[in-house]
């Protein structure tokens, strides 16, 4: 889990596909990341997001996959889509061969 740095303090529990967090973290929190959620219950699930959204300086985060648990505490950000390697297609690959 080193390759997911923790963030954030201050995450509420909305339900099984939803977490708030204070500020604007719509940067963070981009569509198809990769992310951890921590408990102290010993949970770590692993979900992907939907979509993040800020309103009154507060960002819900809705992910997908698996159950988020409803003592969540932590959340560590997987790799950023933007930077994700991206298959490439048949012709580009011949023209470097």
């Amino acid at each position: 889990m080193s390759s997911y740095p923790p963030t954030a303090s201050g995450l509420v529990y909305v339900d099984a596909n939803h977490f708030t967090i204070p500020g604007d973290c719509t940067a963070l929190f981009k569509e198809r990341r990769a992310i951890l959620v921590q408990a102290p219950s010993g949970i770590v699930t692993g979900v992907y997001v939907i979509s993040a959204v800020c309103s009154g300086n507060i960002t819900t985060v809705t992910t997908a996959g698996n159950a988020l648990p409803s003592d969540l505490t932590t959340v560590r950000l997987g790799q950023d889509p933007v930077n994700a390697p991206q298959s490439i297609s048949p012709l580009l690959a011949a023209a470097f061969m």
